[in-house]
């Protein structure tokens, strides 16, 4: 197992943070797809963080949520000092860049979208998606300036327990779905919590899209 460097550390949210590590040798990730982490003294409890870092950068970055009521991998993450090292064991994950659709994202469900995002960008095929992205809270918005940035009007953003100008507030469900899309023949790229997951993609299928074209992980 290769290790990686921590090199910095910085909120992001109030509680995610931007992690930047080196990057291991021989390992390599098609974005959307996730590294499997573990601290050096417990290499087989092994957890997945996908990169938001393109193939092409010298170095991977990560959004990660600390969730302290775990007690578990992200709690230390969040406290490890510049210049720790972790195991990066391998590479996994179902998500990948297929063709244009719609990225329907739950916090941070967004993560591994964001590195098909920046890839798109970069070659110049970001127009023509769009974007729908759920978070609890306005202060749970992860990047919304840059996901603007990329998607403008169709970056949606809605928020389930905040009522703020410019947000919907509300659940992404069939209803909100058959406003916001025209089109569900095309690609949908789902991520978010597990229940999210599942709720949306039965809301796709019950509009009509066909679960083949329907990407998420299994």
């Amino acid at each position: 197992m290769p290790n990686i460097r921590l090199l910095l550390k910085e909120f992001v949210t109030h509680d995610v943070k931007r992690f930047i590590f080196t990057r291991p040798q021989g390992m390599q990730a098609q974005a959307g797809q996730a590294f499997l982490l573990a601290q050096p003294d417990n290499p087989d409890d092994q957890h997945p963080f996908s990169p938001v870092s393109s193939r092409d950068d010298e170095v991977l970055e990560f959004l990660i949520k600390c969730y302290p009521e775990h007690k578990g991998m992200t709690l230390w993450l969040h406290q490890l000092p510049i210049g720790t090292e972790v195991l990066a064991a391998a590479v996994m994950g179902e998500i990948h860049y297929r063709d244009k659709g719609v990225f329907v994202a739950g916090g941070t469900g967004i993560t591994p979208f964001l590195a098909v995002m920046r890839e798109l960008v970069v070659t110049g095929q970001v127009e023509g998606h769009s974007l729908l992205f759920s978070n609890r809270t306005r202060a749970d918005v992860i990047l919304q300036s840059e996901l603007e940035a990329y998607f403008g009007p169709r970056a949606i953003f809605t928020l389930t327990r905040d009522q703020c100008v410019g947000y919907e507030s509300r659940h992404i469900d069939a209803d909100f779905l058959k406003k916001a899309v025209s089109d569900f023949a095309q690609n949908f790229y789902v991520c978010g919590p597990r229940k999210f997951v599942q709720d949306i993609n039965d809301a796709l299928v019950s509009l009509g899209a066909s679960t083949p074209n329907l990407i998420f992980e299994r």
